[in-house]
């Protein structure tokens, strides 16, 4: 009520309390005020009658820009109680709803048919909400279509884990205006995350085609843990072949037990894809599909040899990993940054990383989870010291046998006072630039 500047975010935590009379009284005092930007209650039931609470106080609010209420109780009957109030909202810019057990088509559809009265709002969360389904998304995106005007200000749009097919993404969005490639309501979305849904299943091809045309502003794309396959990475690439994705500046295929035929096609198709020409296209994820060999990890790698723009960021972690790859990513002078974690073939592979002109620009590289003995690590350690990588500011190297860590001091346990104790002090003398990571969290970059 004293709508003091310096209150600028609350947090309502499990412990305290929040019943109706409690929101009547923070609804109230939020219609007037102007500092705070952010709610979030997550902890606590709120029903229809506080949800229409909420809902009349944001059409007149605008300086609140994020929003997260309800417990997993939150669903169809407690959205369409907010948004039936809501008349227009000009300062939301985030919606929070991840995890509401309780949400499913019917309040999708509701979601949907009102995100045009949200003017600013440039970030929604749905995840975690498994009752939407197939059906639960293709009403959102068909409510989305047919309610709004003109394109929606959103920019990022998170549907992960949603149990979601091939099928209902393409049954949403074969209305959303795909066809004609106009119209879309989501032609201004850059940010896509579908992960851990079940998109192996249905119609691969179609789907991705249509959800490329009908979001051409997309840029990062995130399909992690999806099933995907062989046959749906070829779906992925099918459309790319066609001209859709013209935007695109990250993929992310991890864990989708993509083999040598699905990446094979999609190294044919991004050779062709305009982002890839244009080299506006930066970063690409393969982690976790096992079945990735070097042949096929290599005839990726040659998509990128050629480029000058030194932003290409690569992880191929936990796969088959071998000397080709290697060598052509010596010799990609566009990678800074690389990912290894959890190949078990690194410890043959170190030599190649110290010769002379290899990896001239990168920046950051992970060999944690490799199977690295301290034979090994004092073996990148030599190497940093005789002026390999240049460039390097960032090599993680934790969850190796070479170096199990102390606890108090997180550095590692074994030698300190011997060679590899020494190796650590002359790299930090002769290179302090080099930030060493012994630990996978210890890292500021995101595994």
């Amino acid at each position: 009520k004293a709508d003091d500047s310096s209150f600028n975010a609350l947090h309502i935590m499990k412990h305290r309390r929040l019943n109706y009379e409690d929101v009547v009284i923070l609804t109230e005092a939020l219609k007037l005020n102007k500092n705070l930007h952010e709610l979030i209650s997550i902890n606590h039931t709120i029903d229809c009658r506080s949800a229409e609470l909420f809902g009349s106080m944001l059409s007149s609010n605008s300086s609140l820009n994020t929003l997260s209420i309800g417990d997993n109780r939150f669903g169809d009957e407690e959205i369409i109680a907010l948004i039936s109030k809501v008349d227009k909202n000009n300062g939301l810019e985030q919606i929070n709803l991840e995890g509401k057990k309780s949400l499913g088509p019917i309040g999708a559809a509701a979601l949907g048919s009102s995100l045009h009265r949200f003017s600013r709002l440039f970030a929604l969360t749905l995840s975690g909400n498994r009752r939407m389904g197939d059906d639960g998304v293709a009403s959102f995106f068909t409510a989305c279509a047919s309610a709004a005007k003109e394109p929606l200000a959103l920019r990022r749009l998170e549907l992960c884990r949603l149990e979601l097919s091939s099928n209902g993404l393409l049954k949403g969005l074969q209305f959303n205006g795909c066809a004609a490639n106009s119209g879309s309501a989501f032609e201004n979305i850059e940010t896509l995350d579908l992960s851990c849904n079940t998109l192996g299943v249905g119609a691969q091809c179609d789907a991705f085609e249509a959800l490329l045309v009908s979001m051409p502003a997309l840029q990062d794309i995130e399909l992690r843990d999806c099933g995907l396959g062989d046959a749906a990475a070829s779906g992925l690439s099918s459309a790319l072949r066609k001209g859709a994705g013209t935007k695109l500046r990250r993929l992310s295929l991890a864990a989708n037990k993509i083999s040598i035929g699905g990446i094979l096609d999609l190294a044919n198709a991004l050779s062709s894809c305009s982002a890839i020409k244009q080299e506006t296209f930066a970063e690409l994820n393969l982690r976790g599909n096992e079945g990735l060999g070097d042949d096929a990890l290599a005839a990726i790698v040659k998509v990128f040899q050629a480029r000058t723009a030194t932003n290409f960021k690569l992880d191929i972690g936990e796969t088959k990993v071998g000397v080709e790859t290697i060598q052509q990513l010596a010799h990609t002078p566009s990678l800074v940054s690389l990912s290894l974690a959890g190949c078990r073939s690194v410890a043959i592979l170190l030599p190649i990383f110290f010769q002379a002109n290899n990896y001239p620009s990168i920046e950051y590289l992970s060999l944690s989870n490799c199977d690295l003995g301290e034979d090994d690590v004092a073996h990148v350690f030599e190497g940093l010291l005789t002026g390999a990588l240049p460039l390097l500011a960032c090599l993680e190297i934790g969850a190796n046998p070479g170096v199990e860590t102390n606890k108090s001091s997180g550095m590692p346990q074994q030698n300190l006072d011997g060679p590899l104790g020494n190796l650590v002090l002359k790299i930090k003398e002769q290179r302090p630039l080099v930030d060493i990571h012994w630990r996978i969290g210890d890292s500021p970059i995101k595994q």
